[in-house]
């Protein structure tokens, strides 16, 4: 992506939408916790938690969109799509889940990930001091709305349909890691029912890569 910007002229200024897979990855209950840590301690443990979603996102090929407290919004699919984007995001779930677990100076907080397929827009927003890229359109809203079927359904994913049957690798994951097909959700703040999968990344066979096409 810093290639791309640096290499044109207008960056992203005319690009058209294109497919993505758009994650957000959240701590659970980390406000109550922050109320109780010191201000150093809250640094530290957001300090390690960007560390590692970092790590992971680097290790799939994904772009980290943005980073606000808790929260992290990866994308897959950036600055060019690619055939095997899904795979990948589902590679990045499996890894930060690993890498989480295997950290010693982790505090035992659980994750929450939410997910969504389809068409984004790239664009660069800010003003002369600060520019920043954003991905934008519906995609996004609904991977963060979904975060709120993760956490009624008290489980640690919540992904979209158009997300677990994009390819045949997704819908055997899915399966391999046992997700479970919610009833048809009315997201809040939209009307269109969306079909949502929830479950956890330690399912039966998590840890394991996804299958070749």
């Amino acid at each position: 992506m810093v290639e791309t910007l640096a290499t044109l002229a207008e960056p992203l200024q005319h690009r058209p939408p294109q497919p993505a897979v758009v994650l957000f990855i959240d701590v659970a209950a980390f406000t109550p916790h922050a109320e109780r840590w010191s201000s150093e301690r809250t640094h530290a443990f957001l300090a390690l938690f960007t560390r590692l979603v970092a790590e992971a996102t680097e290790r799939c090929g994904g772009m980290i969109a943005d980073f606000a407290g808790d929260g992290a919004l990866v994308i897959f699919g950036v600055p060019e799509p690619g055939a095997d984007d899904v795979d990948r995001a589902l590679q990045f779930i499996e890894r930060l889940y690993a890498t989480v677990r295997e950290c010693p100076d982790w505090p035992g907080l659980a994750l929450r990930v939410s997910g969504h397929a389809g068409l984004v827009r790239l664009g660069v927003m800010g003003g002369d001091r600060h520019r920043r890229v954003s991905v934008s359109g519906d995609v996004v809203n609904t991977a963060s709305r979904l975060q709120d079927c993760a956490k009624s359904s008290g489980a640690s994913l919540a992904l979209s349909d158009a997300l677990v049957t994009a390819t045949p690798a997704a819908r055997r994951w899915a399966e391999r890691v046992v997700l479970t097909k919610m009833q048809p959700q009315r997201l809040r703040g939209r009307t269109t029912i969306v079909e949502v999968w929830v479950g956890e990344p330690s399912g039966h066979g998590a840890g394991q890569p996804l299958a070749p096409e």
